[in-house]
């Protein structure tokens, strides 16, 4: 989207759902998994080369053994995020590049082990990677990160 000169972005809606009969689990068989995503980003544009992107998403995974944790009820795991995000670009449309971007990203999610209970680190089920370990946060359910980023297409 654009509005006016100093507005763009782009805004994402997804749903998905996936069978994996190879997840099934003793008496409950069932292992649908139901997928949902949100994720906007808009632009505000200071300049014709400088501005703020800013990205708020969520990601809601819904499901049987969504933690292969032999749990035989349905459960839900989620992963939410917000970045901000100033950028250097080489024009002020949506997608203008190469682009440079310093970022610091908050997220949180409901899943805090990996598979099985094991604390090596967070788990946030984001679809077929359920319970895939990041090392440094074990035992949490949010973080922040920060960094800096360059985008190139041709």
């Amino acid at each position: 989207f654009e509005v006016g000169d100093k507005v763009n972005g782009a805004v994402f809606v997804g749903y998905g759902k996936e069978s994996f009969p190879w997840y099934g689990n003793g008496a409950n068989v069932d292992s649908d998994r139901t997928t949902f995503s949100v994720v906007a980003r808009p632009i505000y544009h200071f300049t014709e080369n400088f501005g703020l992107a800013v990205e708020a998403g969520t990601v809601r995974v819904s499901g049987y053994n969504l933690n292969y944790d032999g749990n035989p009820n349905k459960t839900t795991n989620y992963l939410n995020k917000l970045t901000i995000s100033p950028q250097l670009s080489m024009g002020s449309g949506f997608y203008a590049r190469p682009v440079l971007r310093a970022y610091v990203s908050y997220m949180n999610w409901n899943r805090d082990t990996t598979a099985y209970g094991t604390e090596t680190g967070a788990s946030a089920c984001t679809g077929r990677d359920c319970s895939v370990g990041v090392q440094g946060f074990a035992n949490a359910t949010s973080a922040v990160t920060y960094g800096v980023q360059m985008e190139a297409w041709w």
